[in-house]
């Protein structure tokens, strides 16, 4: 009786892919289906005066049970005096408090989403719900020729990030390795984005990236959107020029995608985790991003620890 010797990983791998295959074809028409829709209901003449005559547009989003972090958001913002930006309200009466409180709001109206009005914490359904509205309005706006500033609202802008964004770089986006102070080789080699603050420039490049994190979100209903853009990311390696803070672009035809410096944007493990390191360093941070911290109220905590929180603004 002969015996039949083991598959090997890449044979396995192989299996895998051919049994996925059918599932992700199904997946990307539902999604062009999806964006075409969202395509033809979308008018971004609703935006022009948010851009300010700006070559980009700086986002942030929330519903009804966000407004104390856009409040405190905009409290750091404001100060800087950068005029080009708007909040996308997940629901009406997010809309209708953000106007009343004098910040530029528009509502979104996407037609094929759920939108929850309360706060959702990282790893809950309607997190990611949430969170793949976020992709697809960026999405419309690259392909409408917008380049786009995404920020999450539990973020606080220390300094005004524009010069430090000066980069011929299509994509450039925040670190989020646990416990990454520089963009090391073991963060080159297995890199993870933090959707939660990026630039991204309007180009042929960048609009493919996120229409495959559109269909990556499609494809697996359990993912938020950074997972999807990390797994994005990974696939499409081969095709991308993974770029150091201080990397130049020299491939015009991959897409660039450079790693913001960690100690001038760090993410939440690195500077509430583990604050005496970094202190250590002696960095002035330019944006400092209330992650990898779980719930509400320990946000709100960490935030007033260091006496940034003050959401008064839509109180």
């Amino acid at each position: 009786m002969s015996i039949r010797p083991p598959l090997s990983t890449r044979a396995l791998h192989a299996g895998y892919v051919a049994l996925r295959a059918p599932l992700l074809r199904a997946a990307r028409r539902r999604t062009d289906a999806w964006i075409e829709q969202e395509l033809a209901a979308f008018d971004i003449r609703a935006l022009e005066p948010a851009r300010a005559d700006a070559a980009f547009l700086i986002l942030t989003f929330g519903n009804a049970g966000y407004l104390d972090f856009i409040g405190n958001w905009y409290r750091h913002f404001e100060p800087l005096g950068i005029p080009n930006y708007t909040v996308v309200a997940l629901d009406a009466e997010a809309d209708e408090r953000l106007r009343a409180g004098g910040l530029r709001s528009h509502l979104l109206t996407t037609t094929s989403l759920e939108r929850p009005g309360t706060f959702a914490s990282y790893g809950q359904r309607d997190f990611n719900r949430l969170t793949a509205q976020k992709i697809l309005f960026v999405y419309l706006l690259l392909h409408h020729g917008v380049d786009v500033l995404l920020t999450d609202a539990d973020t606080i802008w220390v300094q005004d990030p524009r010069p430090a964004l000066e980069h011929a770089a299509d994509l450039q986006i925040q670190v989020d390795n646990h416990g990454a102070f520089e963009v090391d080789a073991e963060v080159l080699t297995h890199p993870n984005v933090n959707t939660g603050f990026y630039y991204a420039r309007s180009n042929e490049r960048t609009t493919r990236l996120f229409r495959n994190v559109l269909t990556l979100l499609e494809l697996y209903p359990r993912f938020n959107d950074q997972n999807a853009m990390n797994l994005a990311l990974k696939r499409g390696r081969k095709q991308i020029a993974l770029l150091e803070p201080g990397a130049d672009v020299t491939d015009a035809e991959r897409l660039s995608v450079r790693l913001l410096d960690p100690l001038l944007f760090p993410n939440g493990s690195v500077f509430f985790r583990e604050s005496e390191r970094y202190a250590a360093k002696g960095a002035e941070p330019i944006m400092v991003h209330a992650n990898w911290i779980h719930g509400r109220e320990r946000k709100i905590a960490c935030l007033e620890e260091r006496g940034w929180w003050d959401p008064t603004q839509l109180l």
